[in-house]
């Protein structure tokens, strides 16, 4: 089980001012709003389960799923959502929150390839 104590890797700030882009250390930033796993509620589902791999079956699921979220490593999914909902009788709000994180925008770059005519 995890401690609750323990510091999450996202970073969560508040709204930007700048149309939710900021430059952090020559990095182009963004903020974006996503949807997260409430970590107290998964904690415990973890534990009333009796471990994750039971956990993992009674949301039909597979352990590896729920070892993510439990260290805060993925988004949840619309299928985590649905599983999570399907499994438990609660309402959205009881075991997620949206957040809003600060991510490293990519840009795409064309490259022209030359083609013999």
């Amino acid at each position: 089980m995890r401690n609750s104590n323990t510091l999450c890797m996202v970073n969560i700030v508040p709204p930007q001012q700048d149309g939710g882009i900021k430059q952090l250390g020559g990095i182009e930033m963004e903020t974006i709003h996503t949807i997260r796993i409430r970590q107290d509620w998964l904690d415990n589902a973890i534990v009333e389960a009796g471990g994750m791999a039971n956990l993992a079956k009674k949301m039909d699921v597979t352990t590896s799923t729920v070892s993510r979220h439990a260290n805060q490593r993925v988004e949840a999914s619309p299928r985590f959502i649905g599983a999570v909902l399907t499994a438990f009788p609660i309402q959205f709000q009881d075991a997620f929150d949206v957040t809003e994180e600060q991510v490293r925008l990519r840009r795409a770059r064309y490259v022209k390839d030359i083609v013999a005519a």
